[in-house]
């Protein structure tokens, strides 16, 4: 989409992408970059699924991680690694334009973010037949630290001056 386009051609410098224009503004993204920030001695790997605009993917390369970002937005992830291409960074983050189930066996990671994103699970039961199933396949993927978000369904984030209060949760 238009507005889309526009969004993502404003994160084509490294300055735009983590300067001052684009300031942590809610609970979320610092408990979020507060655990890449606080956990790269030990964690060196990271998935992230719904990447979206590729905020905490790129957050964690320049923090020294080795990124697998997804989303299943074609639209987003061809921006994503024109970014990538723009800028000149290297292998250790790609991005991948494929839905959680889609996602390869062999994937495997320190830290795994799953935000934003729960509410599309019963869409993935089709595939994997229960919610449990989900769970089991993320805790196989993940080494250390996973990290959930809930939004219900019908919650429009967008609008709500709330949206920052979620409950994040580190297992």
């Amino acid at each position: 989409s238009p507005r889309m386009e526009l969004k993502l051609k404003s994160l084509i410098s490294k300055d735009n992408i983590f300067g001052e224009k684009r300031k942590l503004n809610g609970k979320k993204q610092t408990i979020v970059t507060n655990v890449i920030k606080n956990n790269n001695d030990c964690c060196k790997t990271l998935i992230d699924f719904g990447c979206s605009q590729g905020y905490y993917s790129y957050f964690a390369y320049f923090n020294g991680y080795k990124v697998n970002a997804f989303d299943h937005d074609p639209t987003y992830v061809d921006y994503l690694n024109k970014i990538k291409s723009h800028l000149g960074f290297d292998s250790s983050i790609e991005f991948y334009n494929a839905k959680f189930g889609e996602a390869g066996a062999e994937l495997n990671a320190d830290i795994c973010l799953f935000l934003a994103l729960i509410h599309h699970i019963y869409k993935a039961t089709d595939s994997f037949g229960s919610i449990k199933t989900i769970i089991d396949k993320l805790y196989h993927m993940v080494n250390k630290i996973l990290i959930i978000e809930w939004i219900p369904k019908q919650y429009d984030y967008q609008k709500s001056e709330n949206y920052n209060d979620t409950t994040i949760t580190e297992s």
